[in-house]
């Protein structure tokens, strides 16, 4: 953050440099991380009792995150899916990578942080798609609340 603060404040990199160093780190270096955290895994030590409590641990956060979030937004009506998707996502998707793996790391020791690289899968087939599904239903909704306002049928005639 120092580097980020310091390069912009003195302009060594501008917005163009940047944008393309983030380009960069999102679609080559980070999948690099993961698939060498998945291709160095040695799966006959992997401690799958481990593994589910790590999983379910984020699930259940995800599920109790959904519940609170469908109690307390009771007067959004058709925004009501969306906020549940989208706060379901906030408390999953935290920054697994700089904060998890230093901590696996130091509790369970090297050999365990490479389980944040499985878990990483898992959590954006299932949960980051609930969540997505949620929001997509939310934005349908409200598009076709939009359209029946203005009088537009399902063929896109007035």
């Amino acid at each position: 953050m120092m580097f980020n603060l310091n390069f912009n404040r003195y302009e060594i990199f501008l917005a163009k440099h940047m944008e393309g160093l983030n380009k960069f780190i999102a679609t080559i270096s980070v999948p690099a991380i993961f698939f060498l955290g998945l291709a160095t895994l040695n799966a006959d030590s992997v401690s799958f009792t481990l593994f589910a409590a790590m999983a379910l641990s984020k699930i259940l956060i995800y599920m109790g995150t959904c519940a609170v979030t469908y109690i307390v937004s009771r007067n959004e009506g058709d925004n009501r899916p969306g906020m549940i998707g989208i706060f379901g996502i906030f408390t999953t998707q935290s920054n697994d990578i700089a904060l998890g793996l230093p901590i696996i790391t130091a509790s369970f020791g090297e050999e365990y942080g490479t389980y944040i690289f499985l878990l990483a899968p898992v959590q954006l087939l299932f949960l980051n798609l609930i969540s997505l599904i949620l929001m997509e239903t939310t934005a349908q909704k409200k598009l076709a609340r939009e359209r029946m306002e203005i009088g537009v049928n399902e063929n896109g005639l007035l």
